[in-house]
């Protein structure tokens, strides 16, 4: 038993040196490894430098061309905006002044007998509403309170049943 005992413990210490001896040897293998890793590593940063700024060159200018587009196309935007906001404003004028012509015909057909048909009330009520929405100043006001308190006509005639 002793003798088996003492072979289990060589066959142990053999393993075990076997083990050390490989792990030795790939430790000392695998610097060179890491060498060879680092080499590569370099040489392909060498050629990113040598082949990305020519690229990034190209591609800078078409950026660059493409940023000059887009400017051009924002200050034709721009001057068309400017454009339209002056139309718009004159369109907005324009109605305006066309309903201060209505209110003031309404006034001027009615002044005499200071009443009105309840349809000629209604469309004036909403041509005015109108005219201050588009900012009408104060000149129809007058005239507008004037006739508010005139008389209305009901023209709606019963029907027969």
């Amino acid at each position: 038993m002793n003798n088996m005992l003492q072979t289990v413990c060589n066959c142990i210490i053999l393993v075990a040196g076997v083990l050390g001896a490989i792990t030795t040897i790939c430790h000392f293998l695998g610097k060179p490894i890491v060498f060879f890793k680092k080499k590569r590593e370099k040489e392909i940063e060498a050629v990113i430098q040598r082949v990305l700024p020519p690229y990034l060159e190209k591609s800078n200018e078409k950026i660059l061309n493409q940023l000059g587009e887009i400017i051009d196309l924002n200050k034709q935007q721009s001057q068309t905006l400017d454009e339209q906001k002056i139309a718009i404003q004159n369109l907005i004028e324009s109605e305006r002044d066309i309903l201060r012509y209505h209110i003031m015909d309404i006034y001027q057909t009615y002044k005499k007998t200071k009443a009105f048909p309840i349809y000629t009330k209604e469309k004036l009520e909403e041509t005015y509403k109108n005219y201050k929405k588009l900012d009408g100043n104060h000149y129809i006001d007058k005239y507008f309170r004037r006739m508010k308190n005139w008389e209305v006509i009901d023209t709606v005639e019963e029907e027969e049943i």
